[in-house]
């Protein structure tokens, strides 16, 4: 369990910081899967003798690394601010809160305007419910 535990009102605050963070992952896992699609592509289409050429091998190279850097970078982060990432291509996200004695995850994923969501731990995505304001306080 990591070590905060938010209330709505504390994780929705921290949202636009939290959001920008995973905007900016989403864009450089998105480049990473170009980028190893295109390596992939590259090695069956045999540019050179069944090989791709050594500059371009490691040019692609370079890039996959600093992006891969970048990507861990921005992991990171959102560690640091207390947020667990779920899954970085859906840009999905929670937060430990407290409901009723227990700890519950409030949800998040990319695209959604605020943190309207919460789930049991145990449940995941799947069980997302949506949140009542008025039983959260």
């Amino acid at each position: 369990m990591p070590e905060r535990v938010f209330t709505l009102a504390q994780a929705r605050r921290s949202l636009p910081n939290v959001a920008a963070v995973v905007i900016v992952l989403q864009r450089r896992v998105q480049r990473l899967d170009q980028l190893h699609a295109l390596g992939e592509s590259m090695r069956r289409s045999g540019l050179t003798d069944g090989q791709p050429t050594v500059a371009d091998d490691r040019e692609l190279r370079a890039e996959i690394t600093k992006l891969e850097e970048q990507a861990q970078t921005l992991v990171e982060h959102i560690g640091e601010l207390g947020v667990e990432l779920k899954d970085p291509r859906r840009g999905l996200v929670d937060w430990v809160a407290e409901r009723e004695g227990r700890q519950v995850y409030l949800c998040w994923q990319a695209g959604e305007r605020t943190i309207g969501w919460w789930h049991e731990i145990a449940e995941g995505f799947a069980g997302r419910q949506r949140i009542a304001v008025e039983e959260w306080g």
